[in-house]
This record gives structure tokens, sequence and C-alpha cells, in this order.
């Protein structure tokens, strides 16, 4: 948005603080003075600090992963089988049939999905 707007470097270094709220903006306001040099510093400082926390976007291949337990119950796996396709961008519902079909361990719902047309 600065940059769009024309702004150069030390611009976006004063923008950047009311862009953050939560731990970035506890992060940026506790953060040793003298300590950025560059707006180029502050994204590698920002970048290396909170890199770990990110969490990636789901792929196709996550929901093969998403095995049924033993002791696991039917709706607690289609729970957790969810929280992981609502993570993938872009999936078709016929990918996700055929990945359920292929992992559950619920020969009902294995003989169900078999009969019917995705």
């Amino acid at each position: 948005m600065v940059q769009t707007a024309g702004g150069d470097g030390k611009a976006m270094a004063n923008y950047f603080p009311t862009a953050q709220n939560g731990s970035p903006q506890s992060w940026l306001m506790n953060h040793p003075r003298g300590s950025v040099h560059s707006w180029e510093d502050l994204c590698d400082q920002f970048i290396a600090n909170f890199q770990g926390t990110y969490a990636r976007p789901g792929v196709e291949d996550d929901l093969y992963q998403v095995r049924q337990r033993q002791d696991e119950s039917l709706r607690d796996y289609i729970r957790r089988f969810t929280k992981c396709q609502n993570t993938i961008q872009k999936i078709t519902c016929e990918f996700v049939v055929i990945a359920f079909w292929r992992v559950v361990k619920d020969q009902k719902i294995v003989e169900k999905l078999a009969t019917k047309e995705v």
C-alpha cells in the first residue's frame, strides 16, 4: 500500500507499527532502540522472529496423512479431516471424497462411498 502510493523504505518503516497488532506489535514496541538500520533490516529481523509460527497452507496430499486412529470415533476423525481440508485452497470435492474414502477405517462408510457417484 505504501509502495503503491510512492513511499520509500522510511515511509514503510514509519507505517509498519500501525499495521501491527498482538504479538507482532509487542515485538516491535519492545525491540531494542537502534537495532534496525533499514527497511530491509526490519523485514529480515521480523521474518527471522516470526517465520517459525507461520502455519503453511495445506496441500492435497496432507489429506492422505489424516488417518483414523484405532480408538477414534468417526465423528472426531471427520472433524480432524475437515480441519485439514479447510487449510487447502482450491481443492475439489472429488479429491476430498477420494482421499476420505482411501483413509477412513469405518467399513460402512467405505461401502456407502463406493456406491455413490462423485
